[in-house]
């Protein structure tokens, strides 16, 4: 947590012009409740580094929140795409070369809470590999090979080592 330290003058302007973060908050259309603290946090910021004869506060606000704004949005869409990616159905084939296992035929129906979480964590791991994914999005070994631009035996020994790593993580919770 960063600690910002303003001098006597700069906590005046900082009172002066504390309306000016409703304004930003009203001009850009975003929710306060969902940005008051953040632009709080930048205005803060912008009035310990402004220079009054370098422009304007109201300025280097709008810059800064406008900054903020699409941070905050940046975040909101990798984490929209993150869970997106990992939602996985019942019955979404797990691996699709060889055996044909859904995660229903792998999750036993009397799996207690620490089973399930033991189990998510486990496919957590395996999504995270980028040809793991694509295995279980139903591409086959040359499709792999082509888009990641490699050879298909590398992609073969890859799965097959996946294959007996999920397969040891499986007997561990199971």
């Amino acid at each position: 947590m960063e600690i910002i330290i303003l001098t006597d003058e700069q906590r005046k302007i900082a009172e002066e012009n504390h309306n000016l973060i409703y304004f930003f908050i009203r001009h850009f259309k975003v929710d306060e409740e969902e940005y008051y603290d953040l632009f709080a946090i930048d205005y803060l910021k912008c009035i310990e580094v402004w220079d009054k004869s370098k422009g304007n506060l109201s300025t280097l606000l709008g810059r800064a929140f406008l900054y903020r704004i699409e941070k905050e949005n940046k975040k909101k869409k990798a984490k929209k795409r993150f869970e997106e990616s990992y939602i996985l159905s019942l019955d979404e084939v797990v691996f699709k070369e060889d055996i044909n296992i859904t995660l229903g035929d792998i999750i036993p129906s009397s799996t207690n809470v620490e089973e399930t979480f033991e189990l998510n964590e486990t496919l957590n791991f395996f999504m995270k590999n980028e040809i793991t994914k694509l295995v279980m999005f139903g591409y086959s070994q040359r499709e792999i090979a082509k888009k990641l631009n490699c050879s298909r035996s590398n992609i073969s020994r890859e799965i097959n080592y996946v294959k007996q790593e999920f397969n040891n993580k499986l007997l561990k919770i199971l």
